[in-house]
């Protein structure tokens, strides 16, 4: 008699435990489900260039792996106390998962006071650290950034930085002699008349970046209604046990 019931109230400590570990962990994943959507980058890759976007600069064209970029974001002040502004990055046209995961780290968002008053300019930056990653050489790493608030205009045009191969700077291969051309004298060729070739532009459609966070905070509710349930059998089967 004695054993049985020391091993029910060992099942009973056990049940508790890992019901307290369901909400712990769920109560975990949605905090993290709510912080990856704290960037929404879908919305700032989405929608057109406003007409009077957001200035946005980059102080580099182009950049190789280890250096810095330093985005500059400026906009003109509604009036408001703070401006809330969104930062997003991604590869090319943002259909590459694989090379859009180098880049969406810096994905990044920041409040700032506004100075001096409606219609007065303001200037916010976003820096990042071009990755050491083979796969981004010949590939441009596109930006764009959304005012959420405290802002007339809403985004700004998209801003590329080509990513290059970094310069040799140990067992470098000497540099081939050029040779020097040798003149000569040719008739002038005979002109001829080309046909004109009609001019095609194709449209560029915006691709989006992120994963959603949806599925992460779905799970983390699950995992806190079994925790939730699991306590609650555990307290009763102790109270009826007494």
């Amino acid at each position: 008699m004695g054993h049985a019931l020391s091993s029910r109230r060992a099942r009973l400590r056990i049940g508790g435990a890992v019901g307290i570990l369901l909400l712990l962990a769920g109560s975990i994943l949605i905090a993290t489900g709510v912080a990856f959507a704290a960037v929404n980058c879908d919305s700032v890759f989405e929608g057109a260039t406003p007409a009077n976007p957001i200035v946005k600069t980059a102080d580099k064209a182009q950049a190789y792996a280890g250096q810095t970029v330093t985005f500059t974001l400026t906009f003109t002040a509604t009036g408001t106390a703070d401006n809330v502004t969104a930062d997003c990055y991604r590869v090319g046209d943002g259909s590459n998962d694989t090379l859009n995961a180098l880049v969406t780290g810096f994905n990044a968002e920041q409040t700032n006071p506004n100075v001096g008053g409606k219609d007065a300019v303001q200037h916010v930056t976003y820096t990042i650290t071009v990755p050491d990653d083979a796969s981004l050489i010949g590939k441009k790493i596109v930006d764009r950034a959304k005012a959420t608030s405290g802002s007339v205009e809403s985004r700004s045009d998209l801003v590329e930085v080509l990513v290059l191969p970094a310069p040799c700077t140990e067992n470098c291969p000497s540099p081939t002699p050029t040779p020097t051309p040798t003149e000569t004298s040719t008739a002038p060729p005979t002109p001829t008349v080309a046909a004109t070739q009609p001019t095609k532009v194709k449209g560029l459609t915006l691709g989006q970046t992120g994963a959603s966070d949806r599925s992460t905070i779905w799970i983390g509710i699950v995992l806190i209604i079994a925790g939730l349930g699991l306590t609650g059998s555990t307290l009763r089967r102790r109270s009826i046990g007494r």
